[in-house]
């Protein structure tokens, strides 16, 4: 039976983990009026105000492809992939794109490395539980390129292992402004984050996070079981029930959601007003899975 006070997983950035779906190309420019005729989402983007003023008639991407798609970022002013993505087909990518290699390999390439190395390095402090050195490389990274997620996330787990409360808010509020937050290459370790925070007593940061979470992504069912964990450890019954029922209205035999309220019915954590609800549902149970 599911404990919903048991870890989720080992809340550890694994930078290292992450794999590469994409085969890089290089920095490529376009004409300032290709930015111009893009969609209103991303021509209008506050973070595609500041990129590379080399040339200001032009827009510099750094661009990525998957079989005969294209996936252009735009680059910082700092030189880095921002996390602000156009889908490009290969016919407008070869009649608009202009490879730009010499800012490739001189510029761009050489932070792309350093950058790794120090998140390397923050990775393997961390792992060693060398928590201040591990920031210190988290925080030069950031340096580098100051909407990095990896570098984020690493920073804030070392505020945890350090119990600094402030220093978790700040990254989190970084966090929360950034859009990719919930791309899917992140996913794992936003979701490790934000056990981390429930298992430390930081409710109010895991609320925030997972809240967030569901915005974006209302109909997740792992959002709202983890909003119950937390909302359970605060001793909120009827909120921590809420989000189960959610889960059970998405998928009425998920087996995690089921097991959750089992165990809040057996330890008589079910007001009267919802045990006729939680009955029904637990119906769905298995027979051979738990005696009820």
């Amino acid at each position: 039976m599911l404990n919903p006070f048991s870890p989720l997983g080992n809340p550890t950035l694994l930078y290292t983990t992450l794999k590469a779906t994409k085969t890089p190309c290089g920095v490529y420019s376009t004409p300032s009026s290709f930015l111009e005729s893009r969609p209103s989402s991303l021509a209008k983007n506050p973070a595609s105000e500041k990129t590379p003023a080399l040339q200001p008639q032009k827009t510099y991407w750094f661009v990525e492809q998957d079989e005969n798609r294209y996936t252009a970022r735009l680059l910082s002013q700092h030189f880095f992939p921002k996390n602000i993505r156009q889908d490009v087909d290969a016919e407008t990518f070869q009649q608009s794109f202009t490879p730009e290699e010499n800012i490739y390999q001189t510029i761009v390439k050489p932070r792309q490395e350093k950058l790794r190395t120090y998140l390397h390095d923050g990775e393997t402090h961390s792992a060693e539980k060398e928590y201040f050195t591990a920031a210190f490389a988290y925080q030069q990274a950031l340096e580098l390129d100051n909407d990095n997620i990896p570098a984020l996330l690493g920073l804030a787990l070392c505020f945890i292992h350090r119990a600094e409360t402030d220093g978790i808010n700040r990254v989190l509020r970084r966090l929360l402004r950034n859009i990719a937050l919930w791309d899917e290459e992140y996913r794992p370790f936003v979701e490790n984050f934000a056990t981390a925070l429930r298992e430390q007593k930081y409710f109010p940061q895991a609320v925030a996070l997972y809240r967030h979470a569901l915005q974006r992504h209302p109909q997740e069912i792992a959002f709202h079981l983890g909003l119950a964990r937390v909302h359970l450890e605060q001793g909120l019954t009827e909120p921590c029930l809420r989000h189960i029922f959610i889960c059970l209205d998405l998928e009425s035999q998920h087996d995690g959601a089921l097991q959750f309220l089992l165990w809040l019915r057996e330890h008589n954590l079910i007001p009267a007003r919802f045990s006729e609800r939680a009955a029904t549902q637990l119906q769905h149970l298995a027979s051979d899975t738990v005696t009820l």
